[in-house]
């Protein structure tokens, strides 16, 4: 008898952790839009008889288009942080937390089914708005690169903004850059001048990114004794 035929005490340790695995899981809240086979498709497909090959067919046909997704969203990832010259965690995070004056995020604009699966030249006039999403993408990346901003620093700049009353819409809101020449209005001056103070404060600190992170997070913690220990950690004020 070969050896492997013969389970030692952690291959049989390894069986009864798995028998009882699904009752030992900690239990999570289902997200209800993001569930692949809802209650209906498992009693159907899999709690009762069915032919393999059916079933296989149906979960290929729920998948697929999931796997082409995910693969176009790291297409268009890799090739616009290239373009663009910003770092994969930096593009990334521009793709799916940046909103628009449409209140689209750019993931979904270059997701478009009628852009993703055209094969005409692409054009202002035949994809205006992915056009446009493109030139404003360049605009932000020249501000990105300057202030050399990172990926949690943009979540500082485009998080913080959507929170209610939140200080941080004073600065500059990269979803709104012009995108053609005009004349710059008082508040959007004011507001870039904050959005660099904002990265010449970042490079006066000790640890940088790491201590405005800190001081942000607590301050919209409401815990006003926590953010007093943590910028005279961070200033040595």
């Amino acid at each position: 008898m070969s050896r492997l035929s013969i389970p030692d005490h952690k291959t049989r340790f390894s069986k009864a952790a798995v028998y009882s695995s699904p009752d030992s899981f900690p239990h999570r809240e289902i997200d209800h839009d993001n569930v692949f086979l809802d209650d209906r498709e498992i009693q159907e497909w899999f709690d009762v008889a069915t032919e393999a090959s059916k079933r296989l067919a149906f979960v290929l046909q729920k998948l697929l288009p999931k796997i082409q997704e995910f693969l176009h969203g790291q297409t268009l990832t890799q090739s616009l942080g290239t373009i663009l010259n910003l770092s994969l965690p930096t593009i990334d995070y521009v793709l799916h937390n940046l909103r628009l004056p449409s209140l689209k995020s750019v993931i979904l604009i270059f997701g478009d089914p009628d852009f993703v699966t055209s094969s005409v030249t692409i054009t202002k006039e035949s994809f205006q708005t992915q056009f446009s999403t493109f030139v404003m993408l360049r605009k932000l990346s020249i501000i990105v690169r300057r202030l050399k901003l990172s990926a949690v620093e943009l979540k500082w700049v485009l998080h913080y903004r959507e929170l209610p009353n939140d200080p941080s819409v004073a600065w500059l809101d990269l979803g709104a850059l012009p995108l053609e020449l005009s004349e710059v209005s008082e508040v959007g001056l004011i507001s870039w001048v904050r959005l660099c103070a904002l990265a010449q404060l970042r490079d006066s600190l000790h640890n940088r990114e790491i201590a405005l992170d800190n001081i942000f997070s607590k301050a919209r913690e409401f815990s006003t004794v926590a953010v007093d220990g943590v910028i005279a950690a961070a200033t040595g004020w």
